[in-house]
């Protein structure tokens, strides 16, 4: 194995990640070095002339090799940024979007208009945690609880959870709101089940199952689970936009991500079942992206 330096090797990766079809192989390149090397990307680019270990370098070839097996980014260095926040993630959760952060937007928005503070708030298919560890960090008022029906996804939102927030969420598994356990026995008060929120939020799985295949290989690489919304994608949305509004106190507001597509039946779902005040905010990109509902 040759000596390089780190210039040598960061052109060598780009250029063999463009070769391979990957749409950012520079910056994916520099991202996968940095990490091998053990460097953040600001230092990399100021010491491009210094030698790369022998063992580092095959950490890094390693790296590529996977990068162009279509594994993400973000799982090869088990780390992604959203709402400013360094998050663990791997192959059990599905990657933090930035389009996401809309809703961690719009959460926080509704939250200073209304004045909501110590205010109970659940967080629905939370994955890694990150859209209910957004809004914890920016409001370390409010009760925060999330669910999901992973154990291996709440692994990583816990562990996300007691980094991020000294531990400030309460995780359920399990299946939506079934996940909310029911009071133990000796206890007189109402369980948790039947406890109502003044916020909701849910970014379900809202792809139509017949599209999975046609996805990019790093996305057809994260879990199904988190993925697949059914025949016309709505499967998840229909039981949240059911169930929710039960679990809403007045005044209670219901969040959800979905695809622009989707807003039109989102919001007879959301009237059908009394949510009022339904309005929605679009991505960074200008795509609508999280409806809103509000209970009466």
């Amino acid at each position: 194995m040759v000596r390089t330096n780190l210039g040598a090797a960061l052109s060598e990766g780009s250029a063999l990640l463009k070769n391979g079809g990957v749409e950012t192989p520079a910056l994916d390149s520099s991202l996968l070095l940095a990490f091998a090397a053990g460097l953040t990307r600001e230092r990399l680019y100021a010491h491009t002339d210094r030698p790369l270990a022998l063992n580092k370098k095959a950490v890094f070839d390693g790296l590529i090799r996977r990068r162009l097996a279509g594994e993400s980014v973000a799982v090869l260095v088990g780390r992604k940024e959203f709402c400013g926040l360094d998050f663990i993630v791997t192959a059990d959760v599905l990657v933090p979007r930035p389009d996401t952060e809309t809703l961690v937007e719009a959460a926080l928005g509704i939250l200073s208009a209304a004045g909501m503070k110590g205010k109970p708030a659940l967080d629905l298919c939370t994955g890694s945690g990150a859209v209910a560890i957004a809004v914890k960090h920016a409001r370390p008022d409010l009760d925060m609880s999330a669910s999901d029906i992973s154990p291996a996804a709440l692994s990583v939102a816990r562990e996300n959870a007691r980094r991020l927030v000294g531990g400030g969420v309460t995780f359920y598994e399990g299946d939506l709101f079934d996940a909310l356990p029911r009071a133990s026995a000796g206890f007189s008060g109402p369980s948790l089940r039947d406890r109502t929120f003044a916020l909701i939020t849910a970014n379900p799985p809202y792809l139509p199952a017949a599209e999975l295949a046609g996805l990019s290989r790093e996305v057809r690489r994260e879990p199904a689970l988190a993925l697949d919304g059914g025949a016309d994608g709505l499967d998840l949305i229909r039981r949240v936009t059911r169930e929710a509004p039960a679990r809403l106190e007045s005044g209670g507001v219901l969040l959800m991500e979905a695809d622009g597509s989707q807003m039109a039946a989102l919001r007879g779902l959301m009237a059908e079942r009394g949510l009022t005040e339904i309005s929605v905010r679009a991505d960074l990109g200008g795509r609508p992206r999280v409806i809103c509902g509000k209970k009466p």
